[in-house]
C-alpha cells in the first residue's frame, strides 16, 4: 500500500534495555524511507508536552533495529512504499 504510514509500538517488560532486537517487514512490501522514532517530551506547563520525531537510526528497506529501554514502550512510524527488492537469483 504505497503511501500509507504505520505506527509500532513495542514494550520491553524488562528492567535492562533489550539490544540485538530489530523489526523486519516480511512479504512483498518494504519501507519508503527511514523509520522515524516518537518520542514523548513531558514539560509541566500545560500545552507545551509533545510527541517529536527523530531518526531511528541504520535501516535497510525491509528492516532496522529497535531502541527498547527498560520498562518502557518505543514507538516508531513507518512509511510503506514499493515492494521490497528480490534477492539475485543464486548461481551455481
Amino acid at each position: 500500500r504505497t503511501g500509507d504510514s504505520w505506527i509500532l509500538a513495542v514494550a520491553n517488560s524488562s528492567p535492562e534495555p533489550a539490544s540485538g532486537v530489530e523489526f523486519v517487514m516480511t512479504g512483498r512490501t518494504g519501507m519508503a524511507g527511514p523509520p522515524e522514532r516518537l518520542v514523548y517530551r513531558h514539560d509541566g506547563r500545560p500545552g507545551h508536552r509533545r510527541f517529536e520525531t527523530v531518526p531511528a537510526g541504520r535501516w535497510e528497506p525491509d528492516r532496522f533495529p529497535l531502541d527498547l529501554p527498560g520498562y518502557g514502550v518505543a514507538l516508531y512510524r513507518l512509511r510503506v512504499g514499493s515492494p521490497a527488492p528480490s534477492p539475485p537469483p543464486a548461481s551455481d
